[in-house]
């Protein structure tokens, strides 16, 4: 039986900086290259205080 290999994701979410997530993605894609997915949710535009 032939099991099928997933890439493992990794999400990045910071709640008051948005620039720390970005660099956070860009350093693991550095790092793990295509061996891990990066994910980054868009912040929402309304109401940002």
């Amino acid at each position: 039986m032939i099991e099928s290999i997933k890439t493992p994701s990794v999400l990045f979410v910071c709640s008051r900086n948005g620039g720390k997530s970005q660099l956070a993605a860009g350093l693991m894609r550095d790092l793990a290259g295509d061996a891990v997915a990066v994910l980054i949710p868009r912040a929402p535009t309304h109401a940002r205080h």
